[in-house]
């Protein structure tokens, strides 16, 4: 073979080379490009969703309450970490609650809503970007996603053709004085009315009580029996009597009983205060009562008169004489005693006979 043979062959050779080159060269360049873009696209499209939302309208104000949403949007396994909002994130914005989560759950997976609350202190656009969110899959296979950024305008509620020098050299006005209101005589009326209320409210209660005392008096006096004065001295005539004071010879004894047994039924029976008078005040007031004939008024004025003798002048009677004062003193309780008397009160003297 000659020499320009040769040369050209080595040509051939060394350009086959190249393309064989260059081939393996652009195979192996797709190849890696491929591979590369596969976990950004499991990470971002299949696995885990997340975006930003404004949660309001606006427009807002310097000061105002910007609610945000981060929806994140995942299968079932994922577990993620929220971001983290710095400075650089904020642009200037202010967060100023702290975030709650709120989950839907589906078939095939799940549904967040993380709020937040933004605040701007000066008007302007303000970009909420450079967020990243960090997960992990049911595998442990992790990822991350970039957030697309979420652009706010805040306005002022300062004039706008005025500039912030003008402004403050206008200078702030005065505060007005307070404004004094009518007076509202409505609430004193409503008091008075009501004290006056409650004064007719007591003054009823008051009169209805004292009915019902005045009606549980007059229940308590009709309940109550007045027994009859003979019955009570006849009663004690047989008390008396049953002592058999002169069976033992004391007649003294005797004879002060008897006589207070007198007393007791005059002042009973006659409403004479007998009890507290001497004989001479009896005596003289039995001279005007006209229940006692003047028979009845000797033999009990000779009684009294002899008693005097037994309990003070220490006069000794007769058994006899005893006997005769106490039949003498049945004998005028019996004449003098209340002539309308119930069928109780018959019963209970032919007892004492």
């Amino acid at each position: 073979m000659s020499e320009s043979g040769l040369r050209r062959v080595a040509k051939l050779i060394l350009a086959a080379l190249l393309f064989f080159a260059l081939g393996f060269y652009c195979l192996s360049s797709s190849v890696v490009s491929v591979s590369a873009a596969e976990p950004e696209r499991a990470a971002g499209d299949v696995s885990l969703k997340a975006r930003l939302e404004l949660e309001a309208d606006g427009p807002f104000y310097v000061g105002d309450a910007i609610p945000v949403a981060l929806i994140l949007e995942g299968a079932s396994g994922i577990e993620y970490q929220l971001p983290e909002f710095g400075s650089e994130q904020l642009g200037g914005l202010e967060l100023t609650a702290q975030p709650r989560v709120k989950r839907e759950k589906s078939k095939d997976g799940w549904k967040d809503k993380v709020f937040y609350r933004f605040t701007g202190w000066q008007a302007g656009e303000y970009r909420i970007a450079g967020l990243k969110v960090n997960y992990q899959d049911r595998a442990g296979k992790k990822g991350s996603i970039n957030l697309e950024e979420l652009r706010i305008k805040i306005s002022s509620l300062l004039p706008a053709n005025l500039s912030e020098a003008e402004i403050l050299a206008d200078g702030l006005k005065d505060l007005k004085k307070p404004v004094g209101l009518p007076p509202n005589y409505r609430y004193v009326w409503f008091f008075v009315g009501g004290l006056l209320v409650l004064a007719l409210l007591y003054l009823l209660v008051k009169r209805w009580a004292n009915l019902q005392k005045r009606k549980n008096h007059q229940l308590e006096d009709n309940s109550i029996i007045i027994e009859p004065a003979h019955l009570i001295a006849l009663r004690r005539l047989e008390e008396l009597r049953g002592k058999q004071l002169l069976e033992k010879g004391e007649f003294k004894l005797f004879y002060d009983q008897l006589s207070e047994i007198v007393r007791e039924y005059a002042e009973n029976r006659f409403q004479i205060k007998a009890l507290e008078m001497t004989t001479e005040e009896f005596l003289m007031g039995l001279r005007n009562l006209k229940l006692l004939n003047p028979t009845q008024k000797i033999a009990l004025a000779e009684f009294l008169k002899y008693s005097d003798l037994v309990k003070f002048a220490k006069h000794q009677p007769l058994r006899e004489e005893g006997e005769r004062a106490l039949a003498l003193i049945y004998d005028l309780i019996n004449d003098t005693k209340e002539q309308e008397e119930s069928d109780s009160v018959e019963a209970e003297k032919a007892s004492v006979k």
